[in-house]
């Protein structure tokens, strides 16, 4: 157990972002994860993508999902945040006045790009 807390130490010091981090060590941490210590909710995470880092904190290793069981509740996530923007798109345009919005809204629904 020492020698793994150690290589740990090691090769989180090997790496180009070791002296900007501002993780502790796995020594100074241990007993605060094991005591429950989770770090407070970013400000812009929905609830889902929350309760999906919530249930892969568990305590217990077998009530976290597995990772075929995470990878399904991203990629859903996703979907949803897709939708929720095309949403957002279609009322916009309506707003300003711009068509029927009905067209475009459809066709971003599917786009998977970053900037829709």
């Amino acid at each position: 157990m020492q020698r793994a807390r150690r290589r740990h130490t090691l090769s989180h010091a090997n790496t180009p972002t070791a002296g900007h981090s501002r993780i502790a060590p796995l020594p100074h941490r241990l007993p605060q994860v094991s005591g429950g210590y989770r770090p407070p909710r970013p400000g812009r995470i929905s609830d889902a993508a929350w309760a999906l880092i919530e249930s892969c904190w568990a305590h217990d290793p077998c009530e976290r999902p597995t990772m075929a069981q995470a990878v399904e509740r991203l990629q859903d996530i996703g979907g949803q945040l897709q939708e929720e923007k095309a949403a957002r798109k279609g009322r916009d345009k309506g707003q300003r006045g711009g068509g029927s919005g009905g067209d475009d809204a459809a066709a971003t629904a599917g786009c998977s790009c970053v900037v829709c």
